[in-house]
């Protein structure tokens, strides 16, 4: 299960828009986590383009979402929606 961090939508015209913080925590089928973009989001802190309140609130999340990995039932639902609709298949076109 791929999560992408990002700041709260918010409203733009007819739309809504929100801006990636660049972590990308995925839990694994075994019940791990990992953090892809890792790098980026540190590039982007360097280069000014997330504040040091997105930075937080960014790190925060994945803290939460690790302890949700290790205990949580957001973890333990999520694995089993995700194998019952793993083994559907979609009707031909």
């Amino acid at each position: 299960m791929h999560i992408d961090i990002a700041t709260t939508p918010r409203e733009a015209g007819a739309g809504w828009v929100f801006d990636d913080l660049e972590l990308d925590p995925l839990f694994l089928r075994d019940g791990g986590l990992v953090v892809d973009d890792e790098d980026e989001f540190a590039d982007a802190w360097a280069e000014g383009l997330i504040s040091a309140t997105e930075r937080e609130a960014a790190l925060r999340a994945v803290e939460w979402l690790r302890s949700e990995a290790n205990h949580g039932p957001l973890m333990l639902e999520g694995l089993e929606r995700l194998n019952s609709n793993a083994r559907r298949t979609l009707a031909r076109l």
